[in-house]
């Protein structure tokens, strides 16, 4: 028996890592549904025996496995997701949990804050000198301006959050750097 099969063999056994992941990540779910994943996620990972194999030696499976889980439930392409068209989202606010992608206290954030405290005219001067994108000037007044979180800023959007984070981060560090280059120079 290779580490896979025992892997096959966790997801199934009663208070086991995998057993308990798939439970809490799909709560009272319809058992015949929970079937359904848990075969969809057995074939997902015997598709590649020795890729997987290798990801359980390095002790990184249960990290793949929770993503392999989410991606069957999220993805509206997946083999689950055809099969099982029901609105099934709202059970599966923990797996989001899980991946959460954004640290909105990064230091660019805590940086620029701490500018603009003081410098309100300096900012507004740097903030119509900076040279970004239509888009990225939109995204960076709906978050700073606005105060729509990048999530907030998706729905109303369209967009990906992970896409209005970066925008925002770029504008930021282009900002910052503005800042920078004016209090050296005093030209404002």
């Amino acid at each position: 028996m290779d580490n896979l099969d025992k892997a096959l063999t966790e997801m199934v056994t009663p208070n086991t890592i995998l057993y308990d992941a798939i439970n809490k990540n799909l709560g009272s779910y319809n058992l015949h549904k929970r079937d359904e994943l848990i075969s969809e996620i057995a074939i997902s990972l015997c598709s590649n025996r020795k890729k997987i194999n290798k990801i359980i030696e390095k002790k990184e499976f249960l990290y793949y496995f929770l993503m392999i889980l989410r991606n069957q439930i999220k993805s509206s392409t997946s083999s689950f997701h055809k099969n099982c068209r029901e609105t099934i989202t709202s059970n599966f606010n923990v797996v989001d949990k899980s991946f959460e992608t954004i640290d909105v206290s990064n230091e660019d954030e805590i940086e620029y804050n701490q500018m603009v405290e003081g410098k309100r005219e300096l900012v507004k001067i740097a903030r119509e000198s900076v040279k970004v994108s239509w888009f990225d000037a939109e995204i960076f007044k709906l978050y700073f301006d606005e105060g729509m979180t990048y999530r907030e800023i998706e729905g109303e959007c369209g967009i990906d959050h992970c896409l209005a984070w970066h925008s925002v981060k770029s504008t930021k560090k282009k900002l910052i750097k503005r800042i920078k280059n004016l209090e050296k120079t005093k030209k404002y």
